[in-house]
């Protein structure tokens, strides 16, 4: 069960959090400020099959000047990524 709606992770960075969650199936938008650490997260998914690469978006910006991503079940901001603001 859970959630069934596509996913907004803020401070994705190298896809910590990202990848496991697009592996189980879940639609990611992945959004970071770093372009270093887009780069890497861009690394990883090319070694990830297909369809764990179709269920990731990834986006550069500022969580705090962000709008227009659409909507989504479940926004996540995790290992302290508001406390980085």
């Amino acid at each position: 069960e859970g959630t069934k709606g596509p996913l907004l992770e803020y401070g994705a960075g190298a896809g910590r959090v990202t990848l496991p969650l697009a592996r189980a199936g879940h639609r990611v938008t992945a959004v970071d400020r770093s372009p270093a650490m887009l780069a890497l997260l861009r690394r990883r998914l090319l070694e990830e099959p297909e369809e764990v690469r179709r269920n990731v978006r990834i986006v550069r910006g500022d969580m705090r000047r962000l709008s227009n991503l659409g909507r989504h079940e479940l926004v996540l901001a995790t290992f302290n990524v508001v406390g980085h603001l």
